[in-house]
């Protein structure tokens, strides 16, 4: 009985622990992001630093704004000259300082929303919401949508958010992601859509154009639409004047498929869709991505370095310094180091600067990832004569995937 309770009052403090982690990490993303954004107003608001807005902005970065029904667009590059500009208009900077006041941040892995009201001194200039996206470990303004006071209109805020809903069910959710009905789905969604959607560690980019060619490609494939339902839940949508931002959650069954935020404006024929920024949950996409990346080691460092006499360096890339072959003489177990093996490739260098006459190749029977571990059996062939079965052992550092052993078995 003691040794029960005391497992679970182990699994009560390890889930606690666990949740506070979580916590404490939030807590720390949202610090982050709050630290760009200050850094944002006083580097390029206020000093006009060409290196703030390098640092604050994402490559992809859009700002978007309306004016009679058009969409305006500045990018990174339109922010850098406007700070050039300013250099030179006020070297000093700002006399008057801009401050923002944050009203709230919201993150979800690698993606962020922040809302922040600006100001000049005393004097309300507008609020912002900004999406961020967090590249190589520094979070960065992807997308951004502001409305200066000036701007501001009374307007049923409640209407106005169920009319957003209602462009979500039916042209995201319904007409586009279950039903390929492609007139609904234009209807909410402005021609000059622009998205990003973080699929692992890769960021995928989509205009108009090609959700357009999907939902045709889709409507082919399957006339009937989704047999298995999208649905989408809506945990947010805020609206002020013409713009509004919803997070939407969307779910393929019961799966949580991805989290997004949608940046919407209100055109004279409605609210219409005009940006989305979406964290992939599904790991599939992230697991074929980094096979991918295994694969490739292997082939440029054991294939084509170890076995086609390459270059030592692409062996050294994709061999940890640790590395070991593995095999059985007389029942004993015994091991060939990266050095020695480094050695032996650099004689038959020597003894065939062109290499092998025959060039090794490989059929990858099975590459499995798992986390950062990773194992691969491939038949190793020179010419067409079969010479191994070979499994590798893998593990990923900071730096990428290395091959950290190998077994054999000889034909």
């Amino acid at each position: 009985m003691k040794r029960i309770v005391l497992l679970v009052v182990i699994i009560l403090l390890l889930t606690a622990l666990s949740l506070a982690g979580h916590g404490l990490n939030e807590k720390s993303e949202k610090k982050a992001i709050e630290k760009v954004i200050l850094e944002f107003m006083d580097g390029c608001m206020n000093n006009y630093e060409e290196e703030a807005v390098i640092k604050c902005f994402h490559p992809d970065f859009n700002g978007l704004s309306m004016e009679n029904d058009s969409i305006n667009v500045s990018t990174r590059s339109i922010f850098v000259e406007y700070v050039r500009k300013m250099k030179t208009k006020e070297p000093e900077g700002r006399k008057t300082k801009r401050t923002a006041r944050i009203i709230s941040i919201n993150v979800v892995r690698d993606i962020g929303l922040a809302e922040f009201e600006t100001y000049s001194g005393d004097e309300l200039l507008g609020t912002d919401f900004i999406v961020l996206l967090k590249s190589d470990g520094v979070w960065k303004f992807v997308r951004s949508v502001t409305l200066y006071h000036d701007q501001e209109e009374k307007i049923n805020v409640e209407l106005e958010k169920a009319k957003i809903e209602k462009v979500i069910k039916e042209s995201l959710v319904d007409a586009a992601g279950n039903y390929w009905d492609i007139e609904k789905w234009k209807m909410g969604f402005h021609p000059g859509f622009t998205g990003l959607t973080c699929v692992g560690s890769v960021l995928e980019k989509d205009e108009f154009s090609d959700w357009e060619q999907a939902i045709k490609a889709m409507k082919i494939k399957e006339p009937e639409g989704h047999r298995k339902l999208i649905t989408g839940k809506i945990p947010r949508i805020d609206v002020l004047g013409h713009m509004g931002i919803a997070e939407v959650k969307i779910y393929y069954g019961t799966e949580l498929n991805e989290t997004a935020y949608i940046l919407f404006f209100k055109f004279s024929d409605g609210w219409k869709v005009v940006s989305k920024v979406g964290m992939n949950h599904n790991q599939n996409g992230d697991s074929e991505i980094q096979k991918e990346a295994v694969k490739k080691v292997i082939q440029d460092a054991y294939i084509e370095g170890i076995q086609n006499l390459g270059k030592i360096q692409a062996i050294e890339k994709g061999f940890h310094s640790d590395f070991a072959l593995l095999y059985i003489i007389d029942n004993k177990l015994e091991k060939l180091q990266l050095p020695e093996w480094i050695e032996s490739v650099k004689k038959r260098k020597r003894d065939n600067p062109e290499g092998p006459r025959e060039k090794a190749s490989a059929n990858f029977l099975f590459i499995d990832v798992t986390g950062g571990i990773a194992t691969a059996k491939l038949e190793l062939f020179r010419g067409s004569e079969l010479l191994f079965t070979d499994m590798l052992t893998l593990l990923k550092f900071n730096d990428g995937w290395r091959i950290v052993s190998k077994v054999a078995q000889s034909h």
